[in-house]
């Protein structure tokens, strides 16, 4: 890596991928030899090079701004993963960048160890993080990261990419975080209720499809994979209600969100489940009463269905979310009755 004094901020993965802060101009004409892209996650009043001069060095820049200490949404990374592949692919060399080189470069980073090098999310993130100490700095990177792992067991990024081009930046915004809060929290959903996850996933693809559909927009449908032996029809009606509850619960919790005031302070009180469920999303950060509403409505028939108690799939909840972040869980024995 030429450039005396950068050797230290850029994190170089393979001969293709480097990522770190952003560099400055003096900084970017000694690299520009080795530097065919770059993808600028940071907004114009974060970096201190003109993207004018990198253009003028032959460098090919993708701007996609994301606010710091978030991720891009999972739709965005999805596209971000497959254009840094495509410039690989015509012998190009990427560097990636955010402010820092800590927390949204290393997302992509660890989205494309997994894209390119078939790493799991979990391998991607220690990977990197022994990179480079501090990596990864929010609950968000992660779960985004392992939505955008699930979604590549499924489905070919680039197809599901080419039949969103037909909606506006709202509906792909609103389609991305369905599919990012239903592909997270899958594995968390098939432990609590006892579906399998396949079949949790093929009925949420099949309502995006439907909500695809309902646009009339001339949007090219997810082809869908036959990742389960199992359909609706086979499934006693109490978890066939249970399954069409979990696409349900993700669409209407993420529509109204435009209509909300994001407040970080969540708070899980008492046995209130609906205050649980937003809390250890961490993807539903929102204490809007439109959203409680709808959510409520929908996880009710969940709680009814499985015959637990709210205290239960809360604490349910908890610990999955304790578990995913690596903290000590709650004591609890056994899922319980309703009546417990």
């Amino acid at each position: 890596m030429g450039g005396e004094g950068v050797n230290n901020k850029v994190v170089v993965l393979d001969k293709w991928f480097s990522f770190g802060p952003a560099l400055t101009n003096a900084e970017f004409s000694k690299l520009s030899r080795e530097y065919t892209h770059v993808v600028a996650l940071t907004y114009p009043h974060e970096v201190k090079y003109d993207v004018n001069f990198l253009k003028s060095l032959g460098i090919e820049v993708l701007e996609v701004p994301v606010p710091d200490f978030r991720s891009p949404p999972l739709l965005d990374l999805a596209f971000i993963v497959e254009w840094i592949l495509s410039r690989i692919d015509s012998g190009g060399r990427v560097y990636v960048h955010c402010a820092r080189g800590y927390g949204r470069s290393a997302t992509v980073a660890a989205a494309y160890l997994i894209r390119k090098h078939g790493k799991n999310w979990l391998e991607s993130v220690d990977r990197i993080r022994k990179l480079r100490e501090g990596s990864l700095e929010s609950v968000e990177q992660l779960s985004v990261l392992k939505a955008y792992d699930t979604l590549l067991r499924y489905l070919n990024p680039a197809e599901l990419l080419n039949s969103l081009k037909c909606q506006d930046k709202q509906s792909r915004d609103h389609v991305s975080k369905v599919l990012q809060l239903g592909l997270k929290n899958s594995d968390a959903i098939a432990s609590l209720t006892k579906i399998p996850q396949d079949l949790l996933i093929q009925e949420l693809f099949s309502s995006v499809n439907q909500y695809l559909n309902s646009q009339k927009l001339g949007c090219i449908f997810m082809k869908l994979p036959n990742i389960s032996n199992l359909n609706l029809n086979q499934l006693n009606n109490d978890l066939a209600s249970v399954l069409k509850t979990y696409a349900e619960l993700f669409i209407v919790a993420d529509e109204p969100r435009n209509q909300c005031v994001e407040d970080l302070e969540i708070r899980t009180e008492g046995n209130n489940l609906v205050e649980a469920v937003l809390y250890c999303s961490a993807d539903l950060m929102s204490s809007c009463s439109i959203v409680k509403r709808r959510v409520e409505n929908s996880l009710s028939k969940m709680c009814e269905v499985l015959g637990y108690s709210v205290k239960t799939i809360t604490l349910g909840f908890l610990n999955i979310r304790a578990k995913f972040l690596g903290l000590s869980q709650a004591s609890l024995k056994t899922l319980s009755p309703a009546n417990e």
